[in-house]
C-alpha cells in the first residue's frame, strides 16, 4: 500500500509531498478503517454475549478488549503527572493517620483516622497541602479567591 512517483530528469521538490507523506495519509486511512471494523466487532461480540447466557464469557472478554483499546489509545496522557513518593515528614499526611484497604488498576483505597482529609494533614505543610489541592481535588474556591481559601484554611 504505496504510492510511486515516476522518475523524471528534472528534479524538482513538492512542498508537503512525498512518499512519507503519502504514507502518513494511507496509514490514517487504513487505521481508521481498522478502528471501525474492531469497533463493530467488538460491540456484536458483546451484544451477542449479552442476549445469550451461554456466550457471556465471549461478551466480558470482548467488553474487556474495547476497555483496554480505548483506555490505551484515547487516554489523554498530557495531563498524567509522575507522582513520588516521600518518606519522613514530607508528607502530607502522617503514616499513622491512614491504611491501604484496597487497589485496582486505577484506584486506591485508603482509610483515614478522621472524617475529614483536612485534620489529618500535617500542620507545618498545610499550607504547601492547600496550595497543591485543587491538582489533586476538585476545587474548592475559583482561581481569583485560592489565596484567601489557603490563608483561612
Amino acid at each position: 500500500m504505496g504510492s510511486t512517483f515516476p522518475k523524471s530528469r528534472t528534479r524538482r521538490v513538492f512542498p508537503n509531498s512525498g512518499p512519507s507523506r503519502c504514507l502518513n495519509v494511507e496509514g490514517k486511512i487504513f487505521f481508521s478503517v481498522m478502528a471501525r471494523r474492531l469497533t463493530q466487532y467488538l460491540m456484536t461480540n458483546k451484544r451477542l454475549g449479552d442476549s445469550d447466557s451461554s456466550k457471556a464469557l465471549t461478551g466480558e472478554a470482548m467488553k474487556l478488549l474495547g476497555n483496554a483499546a480505548y483506555g490505551e489509545t484515547l487516554t489523554n496522557k498530557s495531563k498524567h503527572t509522575d507522582v513520588s513518593y516521600c518518606l519522613g515528614d514530607n508528607t502530607f499526611i502522617d503514616r499513622s493517620n491512614f491504611q491501604l484497604c484496597g487497589m485496582d488498576t486505577d484506584s486506591l483505597y485508603l482509610a483515614l483516622s478522621s472524617d475529614n482529609l483536612s485534620d489529618v494533614v500535617r500542620p507545618h505543610l498545610r499550607l504547601k497541602f492547600y496550595s497543591v489541592y485543587d491538582q489533586w481535588f476538585p476545587s474548592e474556591t475559583c482561581p481569583a479567591h485560592k489565596s484567601t481559601f489557603i490563608s483561612t484554611e
